[in-house]
């Protein structure tokens, strides 16, 4: 064969090795599914990947967002979870007194624990220790809980945080703020332990308690001291809002001792002149004095008994007197300046046997109504917010606060003045009450923390730490 031939038989021979080659490789690629319509380009095989590495990479990996954990502990949010009826929660301790019966889908706050006796407990804000078992993890968050957009326009609460400071929220539960720094405007261990608006709640009177005794603070809302007024506590504003009537304390001579009572009188403090003025003298007094809402006169008890004294006369008068084994012990107006408010306490024989919320009316010394104290045999208090009255703005409800109440652990207790029905707010411990200006609500504290109602226990809202709410008048 010659060199032509031996180079077209090579020829043909390479274009039948092609073309078998190329036969092939369509083959293959139909068959891997990975050819495309006629006249196409097939996709190209990727590279071979590397075996896994077992030496440690330096390139950084995100971890997820970190979730928290849903497990029960202090300071998260638990609903009850109990299968028919009612959970049982105790009020100091799991083996301790009893407290209120919560409902499946309750939802509180978990205040302190674990606490193990014979299983792990949690205290529910408000409520007591409940078991673990009852209890699931709901949330984790702030407060207010639940919250409250209904109190938007509902003007501000203030409030005595753990450290004695004068604290200020909106009802709603938002930017809460200091407003006075107590140690700071009167020294070491000086802390506030009462709260007064002024009628138009544009300021606010603080009794302030110290090594020292007794003052009262004026502030206005940007927590500048308007005025200091030293020995004296209590104050309660004239409706015009330019003077203060409170208890001016005194020394106590030997053949003249008050015990637990504050040995003081009663003065008028006018605030533009800063000048006291006394009305009484010297004597026993167990509340401060009470302006009337029409301004024409102050009610007060004194050693048991309640005294009126009307600015026209210039002298006091007797309203009710006390008998041999009586005592009154706090006074409070109604809105209408015609009835008032007191707690009745009677003792024959040394015994205790009638405690009563009761109201009056001025004129006619009729009473009105009388409701018994939820007693538990706790004894005399010694505390001058102990068994105090409150009236909502339409004069409709009475709110009482009892610190015999409630398993001798303090309650709140709310009477329809009219026909004396009686409700309990369902919080444990709760006292010193003070209702919304529209009487529709009302804040009151509970150990720790401060508390948002509905006037008939409902609508629950933990809406703060802190204590001794104040809630301000919208004129």
């Amino acid at each position: 064969m010659g060199d032509a031939e031996q180079g077209l038989s090579a020829v043909k021979t390479i274009s039948v090795s092609v073309s078998l080659l190329v036969a092939i490789c369509l083959a293959m690629l139909s068959a891997c599914g990975e050819g495309g319509q006629p006249g196409s380009t097939p996709t190209p095989s990727p590279s071979p990947t590397a075996p896994p590495s077992l030496t440690p990479t330096l390139t950084p990996t995100l971890s997820p967002t970190p979730q928290p954990v849903a497990t029960i502990r202090k300071g998260v949010w638990v609903d009850v979870d109990v299968a028919e009826g009612c959970l049982p929660v105790r009020v100091f301790a799991p083996s301790g007194a009893p407290g209120n019966c919560l409902p499946d889908g309750f939802v509180g706050y978990v205040a302190e624990g674990p606490e193990i006796a014979g299983g792990r407990f949690w205290r529910i804000a408000g409520q007591g220790w409940a078991p673990e078992e009852n209890l699931r993890f709901h949330h984790e968050g702030a407060f207010p809980y639940p919250p409250r957009p209904d109190l938007a326009n509902a003007g501000l609460i203030a409030y005595v945080t753990a450290d004695g400071d004068v604290w200020l929220v909106n009802a709603d539960g938002s930017r809460s703020r200091r407003l006075i720094d107590i140690e700071a405007a009167l020294g070491p261990d000086s802390r506030a332990v009462e709260l007064a608006w002024s009628p138009k709640g544009n300021a606010i009177a603080v009794t302030v308690g110290s090594p020292d005794g007794y003052s009262v603070l004026v502030a206005d809302l940007s927590g500048a001291l308007v005025v200091t007024i030293p020995n004296a506590l209590l104050p309660s504003w004239s409706p015009d809002g330019t003077k203060l009537a409170l208890l001016a304390e005194r020394q106590q001579e030997e053949d003249h001792q008050c015990e637990f009572l504050h040995s003081a009188v009663i003065a008028v403090f006018d605030l533009a002149t800063a000048e006291p003025t006394p009305l009484t003298s010297r004597y026993c007094y167990f509340d401060g004095p009470e302006w009337s809402p029409d301004g024409s006169a102050l009610l007060y008890t004194r050693d048991g008994n309640i005294y009126l004294y009307p600015f026209s006369a210039g002298e006091e008068r007797l309203v009710r007197a006390r008998g041999e084994d009586d005592w009154y012990e706090t006074v409070a107006w109604a809105p209408d300046s015609s009835r008032f408010s007191t707690f009745h306490r009677a003792f024959p024989n040394g015994e205790e046997l009638y405690e009563a919320y009761e109201v009056y009316d001025l004129a006619s010394d009729k009473l009105l109504l009388s409701v018994d104290s939820p007693r538990d045999g706790c004894g005399h208090g010694a505390s001058f917010d102990d068994w105090q009255t409150r009236w909502t703005a339409d004069g409709r409800h009475l709110l009482y606060y009892d610190p015999c109440g409630d398993g001798g652990f303090g309650g709140v207790w709310v009477a329809d003045a009219v026909s004396g029905e009686t409700v309990r707010i369902p919080v444990t411990g709760a006292g010193l009450v003070s209702p919304s200006p529209d009487g529709r609500h009302l804040a009151f504290g509970a150990w720790t923390f401060l508390w948002l109602s509905d006037i008939d226990g409902s609508n629950l809202t933990l809406l703060a730490k802190g204590t001794r709410p104040a809630w301000q008048p919208q004129p």
